[in-house]
């Protein structure tokens, strides 16, 4: 290929763009070591008490850290795209190169390299050579794009200049697309899409759920968008504002580089479950993620199987939110002795205003926390009531003093009155000794408050508070012994992680207070209503990125089934956004068609077909074969230089099983179970519900038949979940009678390797 004409001028302006940045990167240096030095300083001197001037400090300080951050990895690679723009309002184009970190220039402090998240940069993302323009605060700005690069620079060499136009984009996106998965899922700040980029710079104010296909690239964008938040808001947000929400452990740690590699470090990255322990403070039960969906699996009878589904959404519904409220309150008001305190007979508070205290006038906070507050209402109301009995033994004791005054003076009257005084003593020692410790006592006679017993007792079939209306006694009567049932083998499941959250907030607080502006939500077809009221409660204004896609919906038993239905009964009148992501960037159009049809066969209303890029591969291989046929195919893909492999299979156990045939001969094989948390890649054997959200350079479904995935929705999903997963090849064997959900598909190859 003969070399780009400007090839000469553009590597020297790679050589000059390093030389300012490594210029930038020594200043700015210095700068951040005299700031560490005078936020330390100041921190000694203000001995750790917050002042506006600290927090400004810090400010500057973590501003200049991240600058620096952002210099450090320019030096590779500064840039990856070169647009022309000629506005109307000025006289002549100008050039604007775009890179992952944008370079300020200290001196003039305009951008020398244009941040890819920065306004102008949608230049390069949804526009072409021709009239174009582009939004910033100020207003709009039109103009034409006179020139569009994409440079490929590496170590800061410059290797290649592509001139940009539809054509050539599409085969700058499939070179992308062809390359070999990662051990990590990656940033895809050189092939963002028009409409990715829309959902990346979402109005941040409004919360926006995107269905998207599977291949969409949902994961990446939403990640991409905390960047784009951390970067357009970073005067009033810090990426501890921010938090992500994944489905698995494993997941998460596939997903975990992404931010840190695009500058955002400190992000809070978590699964619901992980979240709920941070806020509770305390370690849950052993977490059951995938019982339920296992056991609906196995079970063949429809009406067990649709009654497993009813008591699966009961307690994720917000119905069962109701009742956790209902059952704090029942809690609140029976947790008290049923007397009233007294010192003696006198009653220093009744039970009807210990009650009113407690659950009314001290509301606003969690209930345990309220005892130390009711502990300074009793003292107080304690030492006032002494004072009363004082003043009245005084007064008694004075009243008879003065008879016996009047009486004439004898050894007799001065005996009585020697024992008037006596007595009165006695007595006041006697209320000294009955009032000491009384509040502490009485408290002592309220139950400990313990979060797994308080919630057994939550879970009771028989439940100790009335049930608020539209929940069934006999629904909640079975939903709750099949929970304790899991609870006694010191388990749960992930629909009980809502219901605890709350409870511990109504008993006790949370442990930790997040100040969360924006929250992403990954997977979110397999949430639950309740755990979305939870998210909405922990997060400002209603700021959320929900991603997901239906056709994926494994855990619809428990999660969405409508996104519209979801937006309402969740945000209510604050209206949601809605997009939809239609094009499938991994898989090649064989895959994405074998995976379309079997999508088909069970479509949720509304459902789009997804569009693949166009980039072909090998026909998937749907045939007979067992072990030995898997084993030569892994090694062929071995042999064409794949990094990761999978092997999927329904069950765990059988996953065990195959794991242990496979190892011989495939001595680098990794097996993979529900309680992973390290993604490594490689060559694997993993469940079919553990891939979701992962992608392989080739997939090879151990038994596609139809004894394993029968022709019912919830199959239907998994195996289109399986079938989804690979950037290159797919096979899918099978023993007997093949799925009836491939059955008709037509199109694949039936050879074994």
């Amino acid at each position: 290929m003969a070399q780009h004409p400007d090839f000469p001028a553009e590597s020297a302006h790679v050589a000059q763009a390093l030389v300012r940045i490594a210029k930038e990167e020594e200043t700015t240096a210095v700068l951040e070591a005299q700031q560490a030095v005078a936020v330390e300083d100041f921190r000694r001197r203000s001995g750790g008490s917050f002042s506006n001037e600290w927090f400004i400090m810090e400010k500057m300080y973590d501003l200049t850290c991240q600058k620096l951050h952002n210099l450090h990895h320019a030096a590779n690679k500064p840039y990856f795209a070169r647009i022309d723009f000629q506005p109307d309002a000025a006289p002549q184009t100008q050039a604007h190169y775009i890179g992952k970190w944008g370079v300020i220039d200290a001196q003039t402090q305009r951008p020398y390299i244009v941040d890819w998240r920065a306004p102008l940069a949608n230049l390069y993302y949804g526009g072409q050579v021709g009239p174009a323009g582009y939004d910033t605060p100020r207003g709009r700005v039109e103009g034409e794009i006179t020139r569009k690069r994409i440079f490929s620079i590496d170590k800061g060499v410059l290797k290649s200049i592509v001139e940009a136009d539809i054509v050539t984009e599409d085969e700058y996106l499939n070179d992308v697309l062809s390359d070999h998965a990662d051990t990590r899922l990656r940033d895809i700040v050189t092939t963002i899409q028009a409409e990715q980029n829309d959902i990346i710079r979402h109005d941040y104010h409004r919360p926006l759920v995107v269905q998207g296909v599977a291949g969409a690239g949902k994961t990446t964008v939403a990640l991409h968008r905390i960047t784009w938040l951390l970067y357009t808001y970073q005067q009033t947000m810090s990426a501890e504002n921010l938090m992500v929400i994944a489905p698995t452990p494993l997941f998460l740690n596939y997903i975990s580089a992404v931010l840190p590699e695009l500058g955002a470090e400190n992000v809070l990255q978590t699964t619901f479950a992980g979240l709920a322990e941070l806020l509770c403070g305390v370690h849950l039960p052993k977490l059951d993620d995938s019982g339920r969906l296992l056991t609906l699996l196995r079970c063949d009878d429809p009406e067990e199987r649709a009654q497993l589904v009813t008591l699966s959404r009961l307690k994720g519904s917000l119905l069962c939110r109701d009742c956790v409220q209902a059952y704090a309150s029942h809690l609140e008001s029976s947790i008290l002795p049923d007397e009233d305190l007294c010192i003696g007979r006198a009653v220093v508070m009744s039970r009807e205003e210990l009650r009113r205290c407690l659950c009314e006038e001290l509301k606003p906070f969690p209930l345990r926390k309220r005892f130390p507050q009711l502990k300074k209402v009793l003292k107080l109301r304690i030492s006032d009531k002494l004072e009363q009995l004082r003043a009245r033994l005084e007064t008694e004791v004075v009243q008879k003093a003065n008879l016996l005054r009047t009486q004439p003076d004898s050894p007799a009257r001065r005996a009585r009155m020697q024992a008037l005084y006596q007595a009165r003593d006695e007595k006041l020692v006697q209320l000294e000794k009955a009032t000491d410790g009384l509040a502490d006592r009485y408290l002592s006679r309220i139950p400990k408050l313990d979060l797994m017993s308080c919630y057994r007792e939550f879970l009771s079939p028989e439940p100790v508070f009335p049930l608020p209306q539209g929940v069934a006694a006999d629904l909640w009567s079975r939903m709750c012994a099949m929970s304790l049932e899991l609870l006694d083998r010191k388990r749960i499941e992930t629909a009980d992680v809502a219901p605890l959250m709350l409870l511990c907030q109504q008993l006790n607080g949370f442990a930790q207070r997040l100040d969360i502006h924006h929250t992403v939500l990954d997977e979110s077809q397999d949430f639950s209503a309740f755990q979305f009221d939870i998210l909405r409660e922990l997060t400002h204004n209603n700021s959320f990125t929900i991603v997901g896609d239906l056709t994926q919906g494994i855990h619809g038993y428990r999660g969405v089934t409508n996104w519209a239905t979801m937006m309402g009964e969740v945000f209510g009148e604050t209206r949601a956004d809605y997009r939809e992501l239609v094009t499938s960037y991994r898989n090649t159009m064989e895959i994405m068609t074998l995976a379309g049809k079997v999508a088909a066969k069970f479509p949720f209303a509304g459902q789009q077909p997804a569009k693949p890029v166009l980039r072909h591969g090998p026909v998937p291989v749907i045939a007979q074969g067992g072990p030995a046929d898997i084993a030569r195919r892994v090694q062929a893909h071995l042999d064409a230089g794949m990094k990761t492999v999978a092997i999927v299979e329904k069950y765990p156990e059988d996953c065990k099983a195959l794991y242990k045939t496979l190892k011989k001969q495939l001595p680098q094989l990794l097996l993979y179970q529900d309680n992973d948390q390290e993604y490594q890649g490689g060559v694997m054997v993993i469940p079919a519900h553990l891939v979701k959200g992962l992608e392989f350079d080739a997939v090879i479904v151990a038994d596609a038949s139809a004894e394993k995935y029968p022709a019912d929705e919830l199959h239907c999903r998994l195996l289109y979940v399986c079938l989804t997963r690979p950037l290159h090849e797919l096979a899918c064997f099978y023993q007997g009678a093949l799925s009836p959900l491939l059955s008709d598909c037509g199109d694949a190859s039936t050879d074994s390797l």
